[in-house]
């Protein structure tokens, strides 16, 4: 972790097909007469932006909502806007899209590959039907194959795959059956999640009465561990909780939160950290897109990041990274011992085998990453 000096722009396309049952992302279903003028406003905040002039860039990332939904033509209309101001010849361009787009064939997947974009993410989250049924996903397994043999045609090399564990009613079975297809499709990059029940979604709403079936704890701490088995066994580098990769496909643009690195957001309630200053946009779609662009009449939550939180972040992002945080880069980003001034921490927890010294990094123990919301969360004030 260096000195922040690259960066990174989030676009952030809220439209989806529906809404599956566990998501509370800022997304919107059955808002196609607003595809094109939310475009237009977007386009208008990055031609407006004071920060991007000649800026080069690490990565740039559509997600979402699902980002693919839109037409290659409106994709390649702003991830243009932001080619032209910057330089991003050597950047990671990231489009999130979602399998049940099947209809989009060979042609349409060469039509982004020539606008620029050089990097798919997928959300397949399981490959059994009941599975993806029950947790409201409009896609089907074939869709996903369909889809990903598509995107390799048309010139993808850099794919990625989400998955999630400790679904109700998933079996350990079928989790092995996803990662085996998955293994056997050469994805080079997958992003296991666990599933998180929030209040406001239709999971919550069935938790609060009862109508959910979930997997134990112990069952999702043995779901988790199946993972890392099973990708490490098939060659995957996990280099961070959720992530695995072939070697030289890991993810730049997530690499680059975790880092601390600048990335500038762009669209209806994005987020941004730039020099240690921290700001979101609007969430009120009729807010963002009556703006037109003007940054000062949608930026919100402006925050000048004090050298205690920086401090912070440092500790909570990098401990994500599995070859964890660098003492040597603290002293140079803040000129303080590490083990002196998070002394506390690291002896509690170097003490429970839950951390440990390697070379000049700290980083979790396989038992650390099993709790390491705890860990992380006591590194925060």
């Amino acid at each position: 972790m260096g000195v922040a000096s690259k960066t990174g722009i989030y676009i952030h396309i809220p439209f989806c097909l529906s809404k599956c049952a566990y998501c509370d992302f800022l997304s919107f279903t059955g808002k196609e007469d607003l595809h094109e003028p939310y475009v237009n406003a977007l386009i208008s905040e990055i031609e407006q932006c004071k920060h991007l002039g000649g800026l080069k860039l690490e990565s740039i990332f559509f997600g979402g909502g699902t980002p693919g939904i839109l037409s290659e033509a409106a994709l390649a209309a702003i991830l243009s806007a932001i080619t032209q101001r910057t330089d991003a010849s050597s950047s990671e361009i990231t489009l999130e899209t979602n399998p049940a787009l099947g209809s989009r064939q060979y042609e349409e997947f060469r039509a982004l590959r020539a606008a620029g974009f050089n990097r798919i993410s997928f959300g397949l989250q399981a490959a059994q039907n009941h599975l993806l049924t029950k947790i409201e996903r409009p896609h089907t397994q074939a869709d996903f194959i369909h889809s990903y043999e598509a995107a390799v045609s048309a010139g993808f090399s850099n794919i990625n795959a989400d998955v999630m564990f400790a679904l109700p009613g998933q079996t350990f079975s079928n989790l092995s059956e996803t990662l085996e297809l998955l293994v056997s499709l050469q994805v080079p990059h997958i992003s296991a999640y666990s599933l998180i029940i929030e209040e406001t979604t239709r999971f919550g709403e069935m938790l609060h009465k009862g109508e959910l079936n979930l997997p134990s704890e112990d069952d999702e701490r043995q779901q988790y561990e199946q993972v890392c088995q099973a990708l490490a066994k098939a060659g995957y580098s996990q280099y961070e909780i959720s992530n695995f990769a072939k070697t030289g496909y890991e993810c730049r643009h997530n690499v680059l939160y975790w880092t601390r690195q600048n990335y500038i957001g762009f669209g209806l309630g994005a987020h941004s950290l730039l020099d240690n200053t921290r700001w979101r946009n609007t969430y009120n779609m009729h807010e963002y897109i009556a703006a037109n662009g003007d940054n000062s009449q949608i930026t919100h939550d402006v925050e000048h990041l004090s050298k205690t939180a920086q401090m912070e972040e440092f500790m909570f992002l990098g401990l994500r990274m599995t070859h964890g945080i660098s003492a040597d880069d603290f002293r140079q980003h803040f000129g303080l011992d590490i083990y002196e001034h998070f002394g506390e921490q690291f002896r509690k927890y170097e003490q429970l085998q839950l951390l440990e010294r390697s070379g000049g990094n700290i980083r979790l123990t396989s038992e650390g990453v099993n709790v390491s919301n705890i860990i992380l969360a006591d590194f925060l004030s």
